[in-house]
């Protein structure tokens, strides 16, 4: 439990305790000293509960000041403690320096003198405000304390929901590394009979990459710097396979290189658009990747002259697919991808993220 809430908790059992046994002592004190003398047990009466309220609402006044305005920059336990100390310090010296006048001045012990309606009232008002004091503040005690549970069953329920989201998500992220690595040697496996020569190349470079991503835990986000570059390295290893039947051009905007996406969300659209849109066609052509920011939002756009996705569905296998799930669990719902089909042929996919609601920068 965090010190300030400790704090809290601290000054409202207080009050009630000083309350408690301030009326208890009040009565018997009272009792003891007074005697059978009518006048005496009056005036004890009046000195003590006055005292034990004068001290509780003093006290009571200086903690909510404290909890308001100043408790936010003390966090360490001894600190507050010690401004608690201070504070039933400052009220028994201020009660101790008023009370005995006020009640001198109705009912003084060593003048003699007839108890009056004025004396009684007075008795009867402290009484009251004692029992209202202690009412209203085991009222507060009892809300205050169903307040922090059922706070601190919210934080618990969200945990548990921020933990089943971060599960899904490594899931899901642990399912993209063996499907990028299936792809990779299919694309060795085509190349073998082709062009065995650049076959150690191709698996020098798929190496690094893989060594890259291999290298980041499954729940991590990377900066869009670092994703284009692992995608710049990727498409250089498509163009060895596809010769001149592939080229690509990428244009980032200066300012988004430090947001940070889910790791191969780029990767996976380039990697879609290359074997369901470039190869099978038989002149290839090209990929263009844009990725600009409007509105507080970060538009990465992956186009592409291939043969189209009413020639070939995309979203069959796991690649789209996973990637929608991914960034759903990560922006909670709020990114969006989509898949049109050019005028001119080819598609054209585009992914919205929020980025003024979801920070991720490095």
């Amino acid at each position: 439990m965090r010190a300030p809430q400790i704090f809290t908790k601290g000054w409202l059992f207080f009050i009630l305790l000083c309350q408690i046994i301030g009326i208890i002592y009040s009565v018997v004190a009272a009792s003891a000293k007074g005697g059978m003398d009518l006048h005496s047990l009056i005036y004890y009466l009046m000195f003590y509960l006055s005292f034990t309220n004068t001290i509780t609402v003093i006290a009571s006044v200086l903690f909510v000041i404290f909890e308001k305005s100043l408790k936010h920059r003390f966090q360490s336990s001894p600190v507050i403690a010690a401004v608690g100390i201070v504070i039933i310090g400052i009220s028994i010296y201020v009660s101790n320096t008023i009370v005995p006048k006020i009640v001198h001045a109705i009912c003084s012990p060593t003048v003699p003198h007839d108890v009056d309606q004025s004396h009684v009232l007075f008795v009867a008002s402290n009484i009251f405000l004692s029992a209202l004091i202690l009412a209203s503040y085991t009222i507060i005690f009892i809300y205050r304390k169903l307040h922090w549970d059922w706070e601190k069953k919210i934080y618990e329920i969200e945990s548990l929901k921020r933990l089943h989201t971060e599960a899904k998500y490594a899931a899901l992220q642990s399912k993209v590394n063996p499907h990028f690595l299936f792809n990779t040697l299919n694309t060795i496996l085509d190349l073998v009979p082709k062009s065995p020569k650049k076959v150690e190349s191709i698996i020098l470079s798929l190496s690094d990459i893989y060594r890259r991503m291999l290298g980041l835990p499954d729940d991590s986000l990377i900066s869009i710097r670092e994703e284009v570059d692992l995608v710049r390295q990727y498409l250089d290893v498509e163009k060895v396979r596809l010769n001149e039947r592939l080229t690509y051009h990428i244009a980032v905007d200066d300012n988004l290189f430090g947001i940070e996406i889910p790791p191969l969300v780029i990767q996976t659209l380039v990697e879609n658009a290359i074997k369901h849109g470039i190869a099978p066609k038989k002149e290839g052509g090209w990929i263009e990747i844009t990725i600009t920011q409007d509105n507080g939002r970060v538009c990465i756009c992956v186009d592409d002259n291939g043969i189209g996705i009413k020639s070939t569905p995309r979203e069959t296998g796991f690649g789209l697919t996973g990637t929608r799930k991914r960034l759903d669990l990560c922006y909670n719902g709020k990114a969006t991808l989509q898949i049109d089909d050019r005028k001119e042929g080819g598609t054209t996919v585009r992914i919205i993220i929020p980025h003024e609601d979801k920070n991720h920068t490095r």
